[in-house]
């Protein structure tokens, strides 16, 4: 299976409910479908949290970059951030192919369709060991001093 990338997942989501929606027109006011305030809101709302998102691990990933490339180890509060930025990334990102799959209303539920594989494609990214909801237990475990860091977390 090919690696997928959580933002690129959510980009991609965004681009095909729009690209679903563009030049539908509403069957009861004649209007642009991708024009309705809640279509409108969601989606922006959607690219907003992606454009938040990536900074934050592409932060947290330079600054490991600059440690190994220093001959330094990886300490541990930069380590929890990395696992906090990319299981947060995940998740939010999770939700925005959800509301880009909502937005795209039927046109979305097509089999097999570009929206539908993307949706299930971040629904799995989210059950995945590695950035599932347990990760922000482990890490506040740590962080709590209840475990010791463990890098396989």
């Amino acid at each position: 299976m090919r690696r997928r990338y959580a933002p690129r997942l959510a980009a991609r989501a965004l681009e095909e409910a729009r690209a679903s929606l563009a030049g539908q027109l509403d069957r009861f006011s004649g209007q642009p479908v991708l024009a309705k305030p809640g279509n409108l809101q969601a989606l922006e709302e959607a690219v907003g949290l992606l454009f938040a998102c990536r900074p934050g691990v592409a932060n947290v990933m330079r600054e490991i970059w600059d440690q190994a490339q220093s001959g330094r180890l990886l300490d541990q509060e930069l380590s929890l951030l990395a696992r906090l930025a990319t299981t947060t990334a995940v998740h939010q990102c999770e939700g925005i192919v959800r509301a880009a799959y909502d937005v795209a209303g039927a046109s979305a539920v097509r089999w097999p369709g570009v929206l539908q594989r993307l949706y299930r494609d971040a629904s799995y990214l989210t059950h995945h060991i590695s950035a599932n909801g347990d990760s922000f237990e482990r890490v506040g475990r740590v962080r709590g001093g209840f475990d010791l860091l463990d890098f396989r977390i």
